[in-house]
C-alpha cells in the first residue's frame, strides 16, 4: 500500500493515512465515508457507559446524589476550569501541558481556516474529556486528579503534533526537551506521583474494613445484603474474596426492589445491610437512617470499621 505523503501538509497526511489504514483503502478521498465509522467508536463507548450506569445504579446517567458537596469549586466555572488545568499538569507536567495546549490551539485555528485541515479536529476532540471533571467540579464534586488522566494522554498526543510541525534540529530539541521535562516533572518511578497517592487514600480504610468482612463472613448464610453500589462498589469487590457475588447484593441496579427497600426498610428484604457512614458525608442508606429513625427497625448493628457499618436482621 502506498500512502499519500506531503511534507508541506501535515494535516492532510494525517487524515489520509489514518483513513487509509483504518479502512484498508488504496485510494482515499478524505471527505466522504469516514464520519460514520469514526462516530461508531465514541457512540459505542457512550452506550456502554450509560448501560453500565443503569446496571449499577438503576439510572441511565447519574449526575449527583453520590457525593457530599465540596464548596471549593461549587458554582465557580472559572475556578473549576483552573482545577482541570492544574490537575492535568500534576499528571503530565507543566511543559507537556503547555506545549500541548499551544499545539491544539494552532491545529484548531488551521482547521477552522482551511477545509483540508478539518480532519485534525479528531485528535483535538480528546480534550473534550475535560467537560466531565469541569462539570463535576462546578456541581460540587470533590477534586480528583484521576479525572485528568485522559487529558494527560491527549497532551502527549498534541506534543507529538508539535514536534511534527517544526523542522530539523528544532524538532529534535523540542522532543528531547519534552521527554526530559516529563521525566523531571512526572517521573514514572516516583512513589509520590499524584495518581499513586490518590489511589492509596483508601488503604487505611481497607485494612480497617477487614474486621467487617470477617464479621460478615463468619455468620453469612447466603442472605441478601443491602448496600449502595454507588458508594460501596469497591467494597463489594473486596467482599468477592469472601465468596460474595454481585447477585448476593440488593443495590441500585435492582431497580424496584432497591426502591422498595429504601421505602420500607431493609429488614423485610435483606438479612444484612452495609452502610458507608463517613465518606462523602455517608451514602444513601446513612442518609435514610438520619432522616427516619425507624428505617433500620428489625436490624441490629454488629460491627464497623473503615467508615463502614454492618447490620444484621434480628
Amino acid at each position: 500500500m502506498e500512502l499519500p505523503t506531503s511534507a508541506e501538509d501535515v494535516e492532510r497526511d494525517f487524515a489520509y493515512q489514518y483513513a487509509t489504514l483504518l479502512h484498508g483503502h488504496r485510494a482515499v478521498n478524505g471527505y466522504s465515508g469516514y464520519v460514520s465509522p469514526l462516530a461508531a467508536w465514541p457512540a459505542s463507548a457512550a452506550a456502554i457507559f450509560v448501560l453500565n450506569s443503569r446496571i449499577a445504579t438503576g439510572q441511565w446517567l447519574v449526575t449527583g446524589g453520590f457525593f457530599e458537596i465540596d464548596p471549593t469549586y461549587h458554582g465557580l466555572p472559572l475556578k473549576s476550569l483552573i482545577a482541570v488545568w492544574w490537575g492535568t499538569h500534576r499528571v503530565s507536567g507543566y511543559a507537556v501541558e503547555s506545549v500541548a495546549l499551544m499545539a491544539a490551539a494552532a491545529l484548531a485555528l488551521r482547521a477552522l481556516t482551511r477545509r483540508s485541515a478539518a480532519a485534525v479536529l479528531i485528535p483535538i476532540a480528546l480534550f473534550a474529556a475535560a467537560a466531565l471533571p469541569f462539570y463535576g467540579f462546578v456541581e460540587g464534586h470533590p477534586f480528583r486528579v484521576r479525572y485528568m488522566v485522559v487529558l494527560a494522554a491527549a497532551s502527549a498526543l498534541m506534543c507529538g503534533f508539535a514536534v511534527a510541525f517544526v523542522r530539523g534540529r528544532t524538532a529534535a530539541v523540542l522532543a528531547a526537551g519534552l521527554v526530559a521535562a516529563s521525566i523531571i516533572e512526572s517521573p514514572p518511578w516516583s512513589l509520590h506521583a499524584a495518581m499513586i497517592e490518590e489511589a492509596q487514600w483508601d488503604v487505611p480504610r481497607t485494612i480497617e474494613r477487614r474486621e467487617v468482612t470477617n464479621c460478615l463472613h463468619s455468620q453469612y448464610h447466603h442472605e441478601k445484603v443491602l448496600a449502595s453500589m454507588g458508594s460501596l462498589a469497591h467494597y463489594m469487590q473486596e467482599l468477592s474474596a469472601a465468596g460474595l457475588g454481585i447477585a448476593d447484593f440488593i443495590h441500585e441496579g435492582n431497580g424496584a426492589l432497591w426502591q422498595l427497600a429504601l421505602k420500607t426498610g431493609p429488614a423485610p428484604h435483606a438479612g444484612w445491610m452495609i452502610v458507608e457512614e463517613q465518606s462523602e458525608g455517608g451514602d444513601v442508606l446513612a442518609h435514610r437512617m438520619r432522616e427516619d429513625a425507624t428505617f433500620k427497625d428489625g436490624m441490629e448493628r454488629v460491627c464497623s470499621g473503615g467508615g463502614v457499618a454492618l447490620y444484621r436482621r434480628r
